[in-house]
């Protein structure tokens, strides 16, 4: 909007482009609840000079399960995609270009022209996971929920080490090594409990979870117990 900070209109960017990442902040308000005014203010003005039928807008803000469903409906002429961004303020650019996977929710003919966006400029090296709008605003809404109990989790520790003698930078390397184990192990695990409070469609997802897994052999059973079990440095595994 600020022609001191552009080369170009946003008339001109939005029509002239293809795909349009739009990063904004979705604050909290006093309440907890998200605040989504940036959000749709941005969205507002995208769709006052959109004149074309064809480019996507990708959504990169954390919101809530249901959010962009209800995007779509108040801003029925863009074409949405969510697109979550997993990046660190401190290495943004870095972490861009060296993703571990694309989420994209959304219709299949947005997030397939997304797909082929993302392997154009990665290659097949990196999976694009596509998905409708409600799961993936949950990886990203469960990355983040994790990510801050591991932060809340650590700066309980601290306070307890500064209470006593402990050697605070040995303990905190020591404790992270071999965490990954815990960690995937807890994503695993905690899928379907959070699914199972996101309405019909959520424990549906784990109903249909289980009873594929049910009906897999018993050897995919078997070695499915001994990878969580070794995980978990258990030594006998049971179906």
């Amino acid at each position: 909007k600020d022609p001191s900070k552009s080369l170009h209109t946003l008339e001109e960017t939005v029509n002239k482009s293809d795909f349009i990442f739009l990063s904004v902040p979705t604050p909290s308000n006093p309440d907890g609840s998200m605040h989504l005014g940036i959000l749709e203010s941005a969205l507002q003005d995208i769709q006052l000079v959109n004149k074309r039928k064809n480019n996507i807008i990708l959504i990169r803000s954390t919101i809530t399960p249901g959010t962009t469903t209800k995007l779509c409906k108040k801003f029925k002429k863009l074409n949405i995609v969510f697109n979550p961004e997993f990046l660190t303020e401190r290495s943004a650019k870095f972490d861009f270009i060296n993703q571990s996977r694309f989420i994209l929710g959304g219709r299949k003919r947005n997030t397939a022209r997304v797909a082929e966006l993302y392997k154009w400029r990665f290659g097949d090296s990196v999976p694009c996971i596509e998905s409708n709008f409600e799961t993936a605003e949950m990886v990203k809404y469960m990355n983040n929920c994790f990510f801050a109990t591991k932060v809340s989790f650590m700066n309980e520790m601290k306070q307890i080490a500064d209470k006593v003698n402990i050697d605070w930078d040995l303990a905190a390397i020591r404790a992270s090594q071999s965490s990954w184990k815990d960690e995937w192990i807890t994503i695993l695990f905690s899928i379907p409990l959070v699914l199972s409070f996101c309405g019909d469609w959520g424990r549906e997802i784990v109903a249909n979870g289980f009873t594929a897994l049910a009906g897999m052999p018993d050897w995919y059973q078997y070695s499915l117990g001994a990878v969580v079990a070794a995980s978990l440095g258990t030594k006998g595994v049971a179906k």
